[in-house]
């Protein structure tokens, strides 16, 4: 028998370069380091909004002062946290596993969307 050495690779960006968002079951909306570049770069809040025609999430980045903003925490492993347990609740959206899907930006409303169907 005959072992092969298992050769970790070395250098370059092991992260996704595609954006993505996942929801934990714990009510967490979660975006990769990708997508906070491209679309949160430099955002302290935003707001949470909802389509229920298309079933479908929009993440506004705003201004702090924004009364129904909620605030981007940023783990030191790069991304963006946002607890949205009270706002998935109240759309209806079942987290009861972690679920990771894509994302994109909608120029009309200035907004990440996560499309939940």
């Amino acid at each position: 028998m005959a072992f092969e050495v298992f050769r970790k690779k070395t250098g370059g960006n092991r992260r996704s370069s595609t954006p993505w968002v996942s929801i934990s079951k714990h009510g967490t909306l979660s975006l990769n380091a990708s997508a906070t570049g491209q679309f949160l770069d430099g955002a302290t809040h935003a707001v949470l909004m909802y389509d229920a025609e298309t079933r479908q999430i929009a993440i506004k980045p705003v201004d702090k002062t924004t009364g129904d903003a909620y605030r981007l925490s940023r783990p030191k492993g790069g991304g963006v946290h946002i607890a949205a347990k009270r706002f998935l609740a109240h759309i209806g959206y079942p987290h009861t596993e972690t679920k990771r899907l894509d994302i994109s930006w909608n120029d009309e409303v200035k907004a990440v969307v996560i499309a939940l169907t």
